[in-house]
């Protein structure tokens, strides 16, 4: 399986080095120790946020997602999404839809071939039951060719379980149950988190008010352990996918470095935030510099994850540009507009260590995070909150 952990950002300019640089010099002045609260430079200097309270952003419920282990036919829900096989003669139903093929008689592969089915992966076929489930909707998903036993491909299946939660789109089902292949925890893992990551939806902009399934129910055993985990990844990757699609207004450095105070506090991480004034004492030119022309000044935020086991430290450092003008004068408008994602890599590390905390690895880890935004003077030079780079989800599982 795949992580979605990390979005791919473009590769620094050499003019922007000097903020990494920053980071690394950081990393050499700090030794991490049990929950260590070291400066970011030698020296003591006061953490310092100025700006408005951190917006709380989207966390899976306890109740988002659940496993039970009652047969397909009779699980009270909106939608029933279950797998299809693409076997040499046509497409097959997947490990987990037994009991839904007996409910129809044996007819389930007869039906998803006339319907022009073939199983390929992320192909998406729906028939309605007529009162043969309870479930008055089938979401049949393709999943490829699978070997038959498990553990499937981790990948196809948390696939499968996205495109089928996106299929029935925000709004539609409130109750969606899943007979994907979950025969073991790395099956089921698999499908929870494809299944919470497809159901994302961004509304912060939007009006109507449509929100995904409100309960997904993972069908086939009992996996608290897969769930968990699931869980705790989806959380992670939702966190990057909110921070990405909030407008570049709303998360200026100071916000931003607020929201990772704000997740630390809640996952139990050390966290230590340079301001531009701190920053200006430490010697920090590259972040300063590059945020300089912006009436929203810079901020340098580290988070520490450490473990009494550990026997050796990891360290990540994101990009944070919270909106970048560069190029101004050569890009197109709508070019501009994917501008404000240019703090991904920063979203990226602030996420992964609330993964980190709440998975406890035996490993110490440090997050660093230069925010800057990258504006020639009046905030009014960028793209407006509301636009629909802004708006639009981003629901890739």
């Amino acid at each position: 399986m795949t992580s979605a952990l990390a979005p791919a950002t473009r590769r620094t300019p050499p003019t922007r080095l000097r903020a990494h640089n920053a980071v690394l010099a950081a990393l050499q002045a700090s030794r991490p120790t049990a929950r260590h609260r070291a400066d970011l430079r030698p020296g003591n200097h006061p953490r310092r946020v100025i700006g408005p309270p951190a917006r709380h952003y989207h966390r899976t419920r306890d109740d988002d997602l659940a496993d039970q282990p009652d047969p397909p036919r009779d699980v009270p829900t909106d939608a029933l999404i279950i797998g299809v096989v693409q076997g040499p003669d046509g497409p097959l139903p997947a490990p987990g839809a037994e009991d839904v093929d007996a409910a129809l008689d044996g007819s389930l592969a007869a039906t998803l071939t006339i319907l022009g089915a073939t199983g390929k992966a992320g192909e998406v076929t729906k028939i309605a039951t007529a009162g043969r489930l309870t479930a008055p909707l089938i979401v049949a998903v393709g999943v490829g060719a699978l070997n038959g036993t498990p553990p499937s491909e981790q990948e196809a299946l948390r696939r499968a379980a996205g495109a089928g939660l996106r299929a029935l789109g925000p709004g539609k089902a409130r109750r969606v149950a899943l007979a994907l292949p979950a025969r073991d925890d790395a099956e089921a893992e698999a499908v929870a988190l494809g299944a919470l990551l497809g159901s994302y939806a961004f509304g912060r902009y939007r009006a109507d008010g449509q929100q995904p399934a409100t309960d997904v129910t993972l069908l086939g055993g009992d996996w608290p352990a897969a769930v968990n985990r699931a869980r705790i990844l989806a959380d992670a990757v939702t966190l990057v996918r909110d921070l990405v699609n909030t407008g570049p207004s709303h998360l200026v450095p100071a916000m931003f470095a607020a929201e990772a105070e704000r997740v630390a506090a809640a996952s139990g991480l050390d966290v230590e935030v340079l301001d531009e004034k701190a920053l200006a004492d430490g010697g920090y030119g590259g972040i300063l510099g590059v945020g300089q022309g912006s009436v929203h000044p810079p901020r340098l935020v580290r988070l520490g994850y450490s473990h009494p086991d550990a026997a050796k430290t990891v360290v990540l450092a994101g990009k944070g540009i919270t909106f970048d003008s560069g190029g101004l004068s050569l890009k197109p408008a709508k070019g501009m507009e994917a501008m404000k994602s240019d703090m991904g890599g920063a979203a990226a590390v602030l996420a992964a260590m609330q993964a980190i905390a709440a998975l406890a690895p035996a490993v110490n880890v440090v997050g660093y995070m230069p925010l800057a935004e990258n504006m020639p003077a009046a905030p009014r030079s960028g793209p407006p909150t509301s636009s629909p780079s802004s708006a639009a989800p981003r629901s890739r599982s």
